[in-house]
């Protein structure tokens, strides 16, 4: 039975689970930073160190609507853990995205 952790070329998988914050931004047309549904994975997929072999396969789950860090509280913190378990078996590794307010 295949590893259902790796792909098909042997890599291992990570799933990054994005809730919002910075790292997802894109300025508008007058410059005002705004989190954008896709923007993050649009500037993943243009970033070619992630065609490394040695690199593990990521998906991304994207939190619908993004949220402000500072929205994040036990409620979410449970569907975070709830969508690691219902993941657990699929990948290798988890990184969770979000905004500072959130630590």
């Amino acid at each position: 039975m295949p590893d259902s952790t790796s792909t098909t070329d042997g890599a291992p998988r990570v799933l990054v689970i994005y809730t919002g914050g910075t790292i997802g931004m894109k300025p508008d047309d007058n410059g005002t930073m705004g989190v954008q549904k896709g923007h993050l994975e649009s500037v993943l997929q243009k970033c070619r160190a992630f065609d490394h072999p040695k690199i593990p396969r990521y998906s991304i789950i994207e939190f619908d609507p993004l949220l402000d860090s500072s929205d994040v509280g036990p409620a979410i913190w449970n569907r975070l853990a709830a969508e690691i378990l219902r993941n657990y078996y699929d990948y290798e590794g988890f990184v969770i995205l979000h905004g500072t307010d959130t630590m």
